[in-house]
């Protein structure tokens, strides 16, 4: 009776053992290690973090986050070329805008629709992009040669690959006529390191220029192509009130500032006249009283005709080109080229006519353009 009096305790503490390892284990089952170790053990402001493995059991990793403040990030600055800000012009009567963003613009007539594509199915739309520093993955071109070969490089098909060099609103441009997914008469311009496209089109689509030319919509083409003015070019002097000179020997007018003082010059070789634009007398300079590098000094020089009679492309080798950056240039709707960083222009009517400024860096430099802006060919 004492062994079983003494086995009977025994029996009970094994029941109680067994009973906690089954209650234990039913738990565990129900909660991770984990969450359990974090609950009692996590540091202050850390935690346990169940992690995945291949083979089971894994142990928990404990994060202690920094309590430095979360990295912001830094926004990518705005792009500053805004389209409505890089030029203006004249909207068509009954045209309207119908979307724009940073570097396009539609414009659309007033009895223009679409389908669902969206393609136009009636009226006629005109279409502008600005290059916005990139052209065809790469730099813009720097002159129109560049330009017109690049766009020609880009054509699919070779009946499309005719280039034309025309003026737009008295600037230098080039027109082509293209067919893809729908035809388009499309005008290139450069300004300002940016290439602008403007598409023209119409419906029903035209084959051709000339259809294109006989469309009701030609005469809005032409207000708008006329009317483009681009920041850089927008006159801040009036000029309404500007005198005017004229040269029947070469023929050529132009109009300068009230205050200024023409002058001509005879080459008595003949080779050279020279028609000089100043706010100084012709005399102030030869009596060395004006220095004419001077800031407040404005000095510009019509060689009319220059040198002996040469062609543009000899011309730009005489100023260094190509390692001397030029570019097209027109004076009076006539072509000629401009030394980028320089003062000079040159322009071939008949025979060579040379522009210079002889300091760029003065306070009335800007008078320059506005003088040339004026230039007319009268024979």
């Amino acid at each position: 009776m004492r062994y079983q009096q003494g086995f009977a305790p025994i029996v009970i503490l094994l029941g109680i053992l067994l009973t906690t390892i089954l209650v234990g284990a039913f738990y565990l089952s129900k909660h991770s290690y984990g969450e359990l170790f974090q609950k009692q053990s996590a540091p202050k402001s850390c935690f346990y973090q169940k992690i995945q493995c291949i083979q089971a059991p894994c142990d928990p990793v404990l994060f202690c986050p920094s309590s430095s403040p979360t990295p912001t990030l830094t926004p990518m600055p705005a792009i500053p070329n805004d389209i409505n800000k890089l030029f203006t012009y004249e909207l068509p009567q009954g045209w309207s805008v119908k979307y724009q963003d940073k570097d396009f613009i539609q414009l659309v007539s007033a009895d223009y629709e679409e389908n669902l594509i969206p393609a136009i199915t009636k009226g006629s739309e005109i279409m502008i992009k600005v290059s916005n520093g990139f052209w065809n993955g790469h730099n813009p071109p720097a002159n129109l040669d560049e330009l017109s070969q690049d766009v020609i490089n880009h054509t699919n098909l070779d009946k499309y690959k005719k280039v034309d060099q025309i003026l737009v609103a008295n600037q230098p441009a080039l027109k082509q006529f293209s067919c893809w997914e729908g035809c388009a008469e499309i005008y290139y311009l450069l300004n300002n390191k940016n290439v602008w496209t403007i598409s023209f089109i119409t419906a029903p689509i035209a084959s051709s220029s000339t259809e294109i030319d006989s469309s009701p919509y030609a005469k809005d083409r032409d207000i708008f192509l006329n009317s483009l003015k681009f920041a850089d070019q927008t006159q801040t002097t009036d000029i309404s009130n500007w005198k005017t000179y004229t040269n029947e020997k070469y023929g050529y007018s132009f109009k300068y500032p009230n205050l200024f003082i023409v002058s001509v010059s005879t080459d008595p070789l003949g080779l050279v006249d020279t028609t000089e634009i100043s706010n100084y007398k012709p005399e102030d300079f030869n009596s060395l009283k004006v220095n004419p590098d001077d800031k407040n000094v404005f000095l510009m020089f019509i060689r009319n005709p220059y040198g002996k009679d040469i062609n543009l492309e000899t011309a730009k080798k005489e100023y260094g080109y190509p390692k001397v950056e030029m570019e097209d240039y027109f004076v009076g709707g006539v072509g000629g080229f401009r030394v980028v960083h320089g003062d000079t222009v040159v322009v071939y009517n008949h025979k060579r006519f040379v522009f210079q400024l002889r300091n760029k860096e003065s306070n009335y430099a800007s008078y320059f353009d506005q003088i040339l802006s004026t230039f007319k060919f009268t024979n």
